[in-house]
């Protein structure tokens, strides 16, 4: 009896304690893992919507002015009277700011033969400037009318994937997308066409630069 007392009860109460802290640390455990598997779910969802079809457009206005400024300084100095006449802009399919390549294009009445452009590649933060022929790259392409260029081109990929391009890339393999600003025949509506390219064909819609409206050739011109 003694031996029981002084054995035994000291055992079983050990081995209750420790029966309650591994059960207590379990809980703990699993309370810690479930909390960090819905940070985890919570930090990669994130990730995979945070793209330019739901950043706050403004967030690019600033780069878009810097290149801009700077594409158009150096373009004068190539030639005095080049213009700008069109914003060239390409996408990869994960649809990432850190993707766009972003292409400023300059015409001159003086000059029939090329185009300038000046390409900005957000990944490696570089640029480059080149002359090309026109029968090589957008032709004849006429000085934009900056009072009508009223968003960049985020918003402009905005508004095609509330018109058609979401549901489009739902069931189309995407490839890139290109948007191009630029004035469009045949009634030189100042225009961002906005192309999805897919494996089995593409999807092109034209929005107004000015008013944010999409549009089609039969819509009347007093959309500018």
């Amino acid at each position: 009896m003694k031996y029981f007392t002084h054995v035994i009860i000291p055992m079983l109460v050990v081995l209750l304690l420790v029966s309650i802290f591994t059960a207590a640390a379990a809980i703990k455990f699993n309370r810690d893992k479930a909390k960090s598997e819905s940070t985890t779910q919570d930090s990669l969802t994130t990730q995979s919507i945070t793209n330019l079809t739901n950043i706050n457009p403004a967030d690019f206005d600033s780069i878009v002015k810097n290149e801009y400024s700077l594409s158009s300084l150096n373009a004068t100095q190539i030639k005095a009277d080049y213009k700008l006449s069109a914003i060239d802009i390409e996408v990869a399919t994960d649809l990432k700011p850190s993707s766009v390549v972003s292409r400023y294009v300059y015409s001159a009445a003086s000059d029939a033969t090329n185009n300038w452009l000046m390409t900005f590649t957000q990944l490696s933060n570089n640029f480059t400037r080149m002359s090309i022929p026109k029968d090589d790259y957008l032709g004849n392409v006429l000085e934009i009318n900056t009072k009508l260029w009223k968003f960049n081109f985020v918003t402009a990929l905005q508004i095609a994937e509330k018109n058609g391009g979401l549901k489009w890339r739902e069931s189309n393999d995407l490839l890139g997308v290109r948007l191009t600003l630029r004035h469009t025949e045949p009634k030189n509506w100042l225009l961002w066409v906005v192309e999805y390219k897919g494996e089995n064909g593409n999807l092109i819609l034209r929005i107004d630069a000015n008013s944010g409206r999409v549009v089609s050739e039969e819509t009347p011109d007093t959309i500018n």
